[in-house]
């Protein structure tokens, strides 16, 4: 008997889905990294204020599970991936351009800016969500921690390099200057990441044969290899927490004398 299902991705899928994370990476940092720098810098605003803000996009994250159960209901990633970066993108244009209104009315650009944040929460939720549970249904099983790896990867070099350009571009800094630098970066991340994700879903089809025998695995087998991958699963979050507080400490240090929690 012949049926149809997933078909297992192959690397160059993998690396797509690779192009899709370093999008949504580039797309965040904006806000997260370039934005709160100048409202504290250049606007004085004490550094409680993009706090704030960044923790709005963090709490709105409590969407994911709704996201993937939508996902799962409807059987295709493709059409939340892309809303979701379509709903990114906006929110950072929407983020940045709030920026030019808070030089002359800090409440009303502080407004808009919370409403950008909303939306990259929003957007980042079902993207990034959808992301993950599209490349957990179709890879095979040998290549599942790789292809994670692959991902988390592409998007810390999202980060990285989205920050390099972005500050780059910046000099000199006017607000005028900041919007059209990050729509413009923001733009091209997100048609890059909407060419990597287009069709990709649809191209993973396949016939198999459908047997009536299955193969049992000893049990004392699997204990084994699950235990394995357990303790090389908590290496990486090991590795990703210590990679995290590293940056932190250094961005810490490099930013400290604009870091006046509640001095207005």
């Amino acid at each position: 008997m012949i049926n149809h299902h997933s078909q297992g991705l192959s690397w160059f899928q993998i690396f797509r889905l690779g192009i899709v994370q370093l999008g949504i990476g580039g797309m965040v940092v904006i806000t997260t990294s370039t934005l709160n720098r100048v409202m504290v810098v250049e606007l004085l605003l004490p550094a409680a204020v993009p706090g704030l803000l960044v923790m709005a996009h963090y709490l709105v994250q409590m969407l994911r599970p709704r996201m993937g159960h939508g996902v799962d209901k409807g059987r295709k990633a493709t059409p939340w991936i892309m809303g979701g970066l379509l709903i990114l993108a906006a929110g950072s244009t929407l983020s940045s351009f709030s920026i030019i209104p808070m030089f002359e009315n800090r409440l009303g650009g502080l407004l808009i800016a919370t409403v950008g944040f909303l939306l990259i929460g929003i957007g980042v939720s079902a993207a990034g969500t959808s992301l993950l549970t599209l490349l957990a249904k179709n890879v095979d099983e040998e290549k599942r921690a790789a292809s994670a790896g692959v991902l988390w990867i592409m998007m810390i070099a999202g980060f990285a390099v989205t920050a390099m350009i972005t500050g780059s571009l910046l000099d000199p800094f006017t607000p005028a200057r900041l919007f059209i630098v990050c729509s413009s970066v923001t733009f091209f991340l997100l048609s890059l990441a909407l060419l990597a994700v287009w069709g990709l879903e649809n191209s993973l089809v396949r016939k198999t044969a459908k047997t009536s025998t299955h193969k049992k695995k000893h049990s004392w087998r699997l204990f084994g290899s699950n235990f394995r991958n357990l303790g090389r699963e908590g290496n990486k979050i090991v590795h990703i927490i210590c990679f995290r507080l590293n940056v932190c400490i250094q961005y810490a240090r490099f930013n400290s004398r604009t870091f006046r929690w509640f001095s207005f």
